[in-house]
C-alpha cells in the first residue's frame, strides 16, 4: 500500500495546527465500506456530507467531484476495508468566528476491514442501555459532525461483553446506538426513531427505509420508548460497516432473528449496499 492517508489529495499524516476541525470539531465525516476495491454507497455518503456542510454553513465552495474521484482512486488499494473521509472548515485564526474565503481541509484515510464473527449477522448481538444521554440540538441533528464526545463517553461505559450500547435522549426516548441506527419490527411495521432533535441520519438507515417501502413493509419514523423496544418482535442495528446486525439480547429481553430482518439483510447483500457475512 503506497499511502493510507491523504490531506487535500496529497499523501500526508500531519494536520496544520490551526485547522478548525482540531480546535472546534468544525466539520463532518463519513465512514465507508470498501468491497472489491469500490467504496460502497459513495454517492449517498457524499450527498450527506454536502448536506452536513450546508447545515454547518460552510462558506467555501466544496469540490465534491474531486473528493469523489480521490475516494474512488484511493479505494483501489484495498479489496476490502474501511475508508474515512473528514472534511473540516479549514484553517482559521483563534476564535469561533468562521474565516472568510478559506478552503476546507479534506482528509481521506484507509483502514483494514474489521473481521466480525459471522454469528453477529446470523444469531445477533448483545446490547446494553447507556447511562450517557444525547442532548437535544436540532441545528446539528441528522448530520455526522465531528463532535462525537457523547458517543465516546457512552462507549467508555463497558468493555467487550456487549457489541453495542443504546443511547437515549434527555426525555428517555431511544435514539440510536453509539455507532448505529436502530430499527424494530412491531405489528408488521418497521419502526425507527426520529432524528430531528439528535442522532444521525445513517446512510444504511436510508437504504433500509427505501427497501422496506419497496417490499410493501409499513414504515414509521417516530419517537420510540424503551417499552416499544421490549415489546417488539424483531430489532436490529445498522451502519455502513456492520451492515445489519440483529439484536439478540437487551437486558433480560431476548429476540429472535425474524423474517423482516433476514429479508432486509439479503437485499442489502444482494444489492451490494453493505458487507454482510
Amino acid at each position: 500500500m503506497h499511502s493510507r492517508h491523504w490531506i487535500n489529495g496529497e499523501p500526508a499524516d500531519c494536520l496544520p495546527i490551526a485547522d478548525r476541525g482540531l480546535h472546534y470539531g468544525d466539520g463532518v465525516f463519513e465512514t465507508i465500506a470498501i468491497h472489491h476495491r469500490q467504496p460502497l454507497l459513495l454517492d449517498a455518503h457524499l450527498d450527506r456530507m454536502r448536506a452536513g456542510c450546508e447545515q454547518l454553513r460552510f462558506g467555501a465552495r466544496l469540490d465534491l467531484p474531486g473528493i469523489h474521484r480521490q475516494a474512488k482512486e484511493s479505494a483501489k488499494q484495498l479489496d476490502k476495508g474501511v475508508m474515512k473521509i473528514i472534511l473540516t472548515r479549514g484553517e482559521g485564526a483563534r476564535g469561533y468566528r468562521s474565516p472568510v474565503g478559506n478552503s476546507p481541509t479534506c482528509i481521506i484515510s484507509l483502514y483494514p476491514w474489521p473481521e466480525f464473527p459471522s454469528a453477529r449477522y446470523v444469531e445477533g448481538v448483545n446490547v446494553r442501555v447507556c447511562k450517557s444521554r444525547l442532548g437535544h440540538q436540532p441545528l446539528l441533528a441528522g448530520i455526522k459532525h465531528l463532535n462525537r464526545l457523547e458517543q465516546v463517553m457512552a462507549r467508555a461505559e463497558w468493555a467487550d461483553q456487549y457489541e453495542e450500547g443504546l443511547m437515549l435522549d434527555q426525555e428517555g426516548f431511544v435514539v440510536a446506538g453509539t455507532m448505529s441506527n436502530i430499527f424494530l419490527v412491531s405489528a408488521a411495521t418497521l419502526v425507527t426513531p426520529l432524528v430531528d432533535r439528535c442522532g444521525i441520519r445513517g446512510v444504511v438507515r436510508s437504504q433500509v427505509l427505501r427497501l422496506a417501502a419497496e417490499f410493501g413493509i409499513g414504515v414509521n419514523e417516530r419517537q420510540v420508548q424503551m417499552d416499544d423496544l421490549f415489546q417488539a418482535e424483531e430489532a436490529f442495528l445498522t451502519n455502513s460497516v456492520i451492515g445489519i446486525w440483529p439484536i439478540k439480547t437487551l437486558g433480560q429481553r431476548q429476540f429472535s432473528v425474524g423474517p423482516a430482518t433476514n429479508r432486509l439483510q439479503e437485499a442489502i447483500r444482494d444489492q451490494n449496499l453493505a458487507i454482510i457475512a
